[in-house]
């Protein structure tokens, strides 16, 4: 199947991609390195303290708690670094950036995690795009149809999943559909991940020909479930 290089619209709402690793040091040093790495870039610190209280350990001190519950990140005109225990999240903000301009920033910015010599390990890396067709019936633009249906009920949400092996790879496929509705504009959403696991990677250059290849394979089952009709009436660029 041929691959195309941009869609208009894209429908791209996430664009997730989530790296995680081992270290000998506990969370709290590891993220000051690792804000300390990008000094002299263009890219802010940010941190969104928790709102709820949830249940945690007794043992935990306080300021481990903060950190449990706090969500701590780096931002520039362009794209997100969210830092969590043992992971790295990579997203772009409201848009989407196209995957030639995306990878160079994560490229860049794993080099310079790598180089502050806090990652003892890299164990699995996963890229997950959320696309999210807002007033579109799913049954008219996709190549399967949802949802079962039971008679004399009409449904509110509808939502499917199904989970496969592609060499090495694990990929996960949801669907969320609500009815069409004149007048209401409800998010439909298109949910492909998909990760490898298991890893015992120790450079930052080994972790990229696995990004980019869960980004074909993500690519590849995005095109495939379009029906071949709506995906003409997006101007494809090949």
């Amino acid at each position: 199947m041929k691959i195309p290089k941009k869609i208009t619209p894209d429908f791209i709402r996430d664009s997730f991609v989530e790296i995680r690793f081992a270290s000998e040091y506990p969370f709290e040093v590891t993220l000051g390195i690792f804000v300390n790495a990008f000094e002299g870039t263009d890219f802010q610190f940010a941190t969104k303290l928790p709102t709820a209280n949830r249940a945690l350990s007794k043992e935990q001190s306080e300021l481990e708690k903060l950190f449990t519950l706090s969500t701590f990140f780096l931002y520039n005109d362009k794209i997100k670094i969210q830092f969590q225990p043992g992971t790295i999240i990579f997203n772009c903000l409201e848009d989407y950036v196209n995957w030639q301009n995306y990878m160079p920033l994560i490229q860049d910015s794993m080099q310079r995690i790598q180089d502050s010599k806090v990652v003892h390990v890299f164990e699995r890396v996963g890229l997950r795009y959320i696309n999210e067709f807002k007033g579109y019936d799913l049954n008219k633009i996709l190549n399967f149809s949802i949802p079962f249906t039971l008679e004399n009920h009409e449904f509110r949400v509808a939502t499917s999943k199904i989970e496969f092996n592609s060499d090495g790879y694990r990929v996960n496929v949801g669907v969320t559909s609500h009815p069409v509705v004149e007048g209401e504009s409800k998010s439909n959403l298109l949910d492909i991940d998909v990760f490898r696991s298991g890893l015992n990677i120790t450079k930052s250059d080994e972790l990229f020909p696995i990004i980019e290849t869960c980004h074909v394979k993500e690519k590849t089952v995005f095109f495939s479930l379009l029906n071949p009709e709506f995906l003409s009436s997006l101007n494809p660029e090949y």
